[in-house]
């Protein structure tokens, strides 16, 4: 077995992996399971008893310690990917939100737009209407006005004319504007 080792170290500069292995049998008595531990060099070392067939404490803990940073590279690794995966979809959201908050203000400015064109041609339609009764109260005042009261003759229907004729003169100088108030009909 020293040979065994000997070679080996001289090929690859390093000694025997698992030399443990290999125990000598005038070091390992079959009747007892006091055995002491076997350094690479073959020689027996006054340190703790071990079980041939376990491995070393230290090849144990160094196993251990890169399970348990494989385990936390894991958990680290899905933290991550988790927070990934939630920061992406906070900004789907938000991009979401923001796009049907536009869509409601562009829906909002139509229907704004919609409402306020509504009332403008209701006001031109409420102004054309106002606009048609003047003209036909002139027209009505100017036929009072241009009647001839001579050829009544109920003096109850005279006085009544002649009331009306005082108050659409009244009206006209109330309003300051004689000119405009009966324009001609011929150019109406």
């Amino acid at each position: 077995v020293e040979e065994a080792n000997k070679l080996y170290y001289q090929e690859h500069r390093k000694e025997f992996p698992f030399a443990h292995c290999w125990i000598p049998s005038s070091f390992v008595s079959l009747e007892s399971d006091d055995t002491s531990c076997i350094t690479p060099s073959g020689t027996p070392s006054g340190g703790s008893v071990v079980s041939p067939r376990k491995r070393p404490a230290r090849k144990r803990k160094e196993k251990e310690a890169i399970r348990k940073s494989k385990i936390q590279e894991a958990k680290d690794t899905k933290f991550y990917n988790l927070l990934e995966q939630f920061t992406k979809s906070v900004t789907e959201k938000d991009a979401s939100k923001a796009a049907k908050d536009a869509l409601k203000a562009e829906k909002f400015a139509k229907k704004t737009e919609l409402e306020e064109r509504k009332v403008k041609a209701m006001e031109e339609m409420a102004s054309i209407e106002r606009r048609e009764i003047e003209r036909k109260e002139k027209e009505t005042e100017m036929q009072i006005m241009n009647m001839n009261l001579s050829e009544i003759d109920d003096p109850r229907q005279k006085a009544y004319y002649n009331q009306l004729k005082n108050d659409i003169i009244s009206k006209m100088l109330a309003r300051q504007d004689v000119q405009d108030y009966y324009p001609s009909l011929d150019g109406s």
